[in-house]
């Protein structure tokens, strides 16, 4: 069994998944300031290659990855990918947003894509059917959202996110509400 290890390093966690061709075997996440110590055991099953995408500093996780194998993939601007990358400044496009518009195109070959990642920030990025990508917009995430509403006014509570229980998007207090945001709202999955 020949068995692929991705990970994502983002500013709030640290995601992996363990494949066998296109099955997923396994996966996790992590609090990036939990990571180290206890990431570690659950590093356990064996890989043949790794493909890691980092947001930040990752030198303390490749020196860990180098003991699981060999055959390392930083994904950044000079990788070989499927796709025409239009960034007016290749290198400085989050690894994060190529990741996303890479495993888009894999998933919905020859369509335009709008890709929307939910993290720290809130990223949307556009490819489109020939396989060009254009950029997009990033803004704070929904936890920042939520601290900013706090931060800048002088009533609303300071709140953690927490997905709805109830399938309604209107909210019936001012905690509701603020939990129904438009932002919050398009990540309701039921």
């Amino acid at each position: 069994m020949s068995v692929s290890l991705c990970v994502d390093v983002g500013n709030t966690r640290v995601k992996a998944a363990w494949f066998n061709e296109r099955l997923l075997l396994k996966n996790f996440s992590i609090e990036r300031e939990n990571f180290l110590e206890k990431g570690q055991e659950l590093w356990e099953l064996p890989v043949d290659r790794i493909i890691l995408s980092s947001v930040s500093d990752h030198e303390s996780l490749l020196s860990l990855l180098k003991k699981l194998s060999k055959r390392i993939l930083l994904l950044d601007h000079h990788s070989k990918i499927p796709i025409k990358n239009l960034y007016k400044n290749p290198e400085s496009l989050g690894k994060d947003r190529l990741a996303a518009v890479i495993g888009g195109r894999a998933i919905f070959p020859g369509k335009d894509l709008l890709t929307i990642d939910a993290g720290t920030c809130i990223t949307m990025d556009f490819l489109n059917k020939e396989g060009e990508y254009h950029g997009g917009c990033i803004s704070p995430g929904i936890q920042m959202r939520l601290k900013a509403m706090h931060t800048y006014t002088s009533k609303l509570p300071n709140l953690s996110w927490e997905p709805p229980v109830l399938p309604d998007l209107i909210g019936n207090s001012t905690t509701a509400s603020i939990r129904r945001s438009k932002a919050e709202s398009l990540f309701y999955v039921t």
